[in-house]
């Protein structure tokens, strides 16, 4: 205990001890009042006794006082002195709770740096080691707080930073085996969650030992437990058993982003640095996922940037690789690859690009273009963001028509209304399991027409993978109002980006009251056990 510790304790104590109740003969000294001789009001002045009397009966007197308020006081005096009593001991209990939690952190802390065998002054250095002794150094300070201020943190709050800490100081080997060991399965949230973290720790790790002149024997061993391996005198990851059993266990379309940490970088210097093949297909890996999963990867922004580096020098080629043959003409291999390519994808920038380029080279003996001659980095930035907001739809040149269009007639307005007698009501989801997306998108359609938002938030997706909205929020609002959809889209036809999503794309009708700023739009579905269903804000 400290000297304020102490000096506290004291004048608690000296406090307690002044308001203890005296323990005289109250009644005793009130008889030896009564027993004094009596002075008479006659005279001036008494004699020199009883004026001492009198003084001694005035003493008395005060004395009692005295006493009297004391006993009366001594309830409340006893009881704050326990109430600071208390308050002392929880404070002191708080503070020894959070230096036990950071003694156990920095144990914690000191064991990761030994097995990686860096110096203590390096350690430090390390952007998740910061991260990580910024959450010990909460604890550091909220104690503090307790100490000079009274200012409480409930030990909850002590233990989750501790938590925190730990968490942040786990090596990448140990996040692995921690999912490794729960088996089970990520959903996109928490996968994207601990990607984020595990690549920032493989890239913190990588940069430090690549720059270091001399690594030990011991620091090789170690970082190959992190999937780290030497080679050619740097060391790149390669992964390792754990971390290809990890794969089960996390999302698919964090595939895009395993593979960017396995292979990058894959340009250099503006040439790429894989063979034409394998760079379209790490790049069509990058537009999965950029397409299929949500806005959580912290990394975005540098997968963005490979799939429009990657692109431009597919199709533009670069200073080392002309896409040019002597003759004049475009090489046979990017011809064919840019064919392949088309054939390969759809509502991607590839289908919005290449179409008008292959279409005018052919035109040309395969000599010239002016969409090859204009297109650059921007062009394929713009065409990457509007599919990933599935806007790029309506500006695709062989956007499918005809024969894979679905007429919003009669008979199609029949088959979603017996859909509609099947499903409103009890809400089988099972009953819908046959349906095409079309009529799904028909259904939701039908049933704002009928003002039936009941039966409307039914046919939204309900998997906790997918974002979702609460029934009652979603309840609450005004909706959409059309009187007849059949004035509201012409034709509609589904568009299937993978096994478990896609797109209807309705063509609006030139009657319509929704969208009047749009000619044609995309509605995203999603599949499930049951059968299609409607995604969360599907027109945005």
């Amino acid at each position: 205990m400290d000297d304020k510790r102490l000096e506290e304790r004291l004048h608690l104590l000296k406090d307690s001890y002044e308001r203890i109740p005296s323990e005289m003969d109250v009644d005793a000294i009130l008889n030896k009042i009564e027993e004094a001789p009596q002075v008479n009001e006659k005279k001036n002045k008494g004699t020199k006794w009883q004026r001492v009397t009198v003084w001694a009966v005035s003493i008395a007197s005060v004395f009692i006082i005295g006493v009297l308020s004391a006993d009366y006081l001594e309830g409340g005096g006893i009881k704050n002195s326990q109430n600071k009593q208390e308050e002392l001991e929880q404070t002191d209990d708080l503070i020894e709770y959070a230096k036990s939690l950071k003694d156990q952190y920095e144990k914690e802390r000191e064991k990761r740096r030994l097995v990686l065998d860096i110096p203590a002054k390096d350690f430090k250095t390390l952007s998740f080691v910061q991260q990580a002794d910024g959450f010990a150094s909460s604890i550091d300070y909220f104690s503090k707080q307790t100490y000079e201020s009274n200012y409480y943190t409930s030990k909850d709050r002590y233990k989750e930073l501790f938590g925190k800490a730990v968490n942040n100081i786990h090596l990448p080997s140990e996040m692995v085996g921690d999912i490794l060991k729960q088996q089970e399965k990520l959903d996109e949230a928490k996968t994207s969650q601990f990607f984020n973290s595990y690549y920032s720790k493989i890239i913190d790790l990588k940069i430090y030992f690549n720059k270091k002149q001399n690594v030990t024997k011991k620091q090789v061993v170690s970082l190959e437990g992190e999937g780290l391996y030497l080679e050619n005198g740097e060391f790149h990851f390669n992964g390792n058993d754990d971390y290809l059993a990890l794969k089960a266990f996390l999302v698919p379309t964090v595939a895009g982003y395993l593979e960017m940490l396995e292979q990058e970088p894959y340009t250099y210097a503006g040439e790429l640095v894989y063979s034409l093949e394998d760079s379209v297909a790490a790049m069509m890996m990058f537009e999965n996922s950029l397409l299929e999963s949500f806005d959580y990867y912290s990394n975005i922004s540098t997968m963005k940037g490979y799939y429009t580096e990657i692109f431009h020098a597919v199709v533009k080629g670069t200073k080392d690789q002309s896409i040019y043959g002597d003759d004049g003409k475009v090489k046979e291999e990017y011809r064919q690859l840019w064919k392949a390519m088309m054939s390969q994808t759809s509502n991607s920038p590839v289908n919005y690009i290449l179409p008008p380029i292959v279409k005018e080279f052919e035109a040309s003996n395969w000599r010239k273009s002016d969409s090859w001659e204009s297109l650059n980095y921007g062009d394929i930035d713009d065409a990457l963001h509007l599919a990933i907001n599935g806007d790029l739809g309506p500006f695709i040149e062989n956007l499918p028509s005809g024969k894979n269009e679905t007429s919003v007639d009669d008979n199609f307005v029949q088959r979603v209304h017996a859909l509609y007698k099947l499903f409103a009501g009890a809400h089988d989801q099972t009953v819908l399991k046959d349906a095409k997306p079309e009529e799904i998108v028909g259904l939701y359609y039908y049933c704002a027409q009928l003002g039936d938002k009941e039966t409307k938030y039914e046919l939204y997706i309900k998997d906790d993978q997918y974002q979702q909205i609460p029934k009652e929020e979603y309840m609450k609002p005004p909706h959409q109002k059309i009187t007849d959809f059949r004035k509201e889209f012409s034709s509609l036809h589904f568009e299937q980006r993978s096994d478990k999503k896609g797109y209807v794309v309705l063509t609006l009708h030139p009657d319509r009251t929704l969208y009047m700023h749009d000619e044609v739009i995309g509605f995203a579905v999603i599949h499930t056990e049951n059968g299609w269903r409607v995604a969360f804000m599907p027109t945005q």
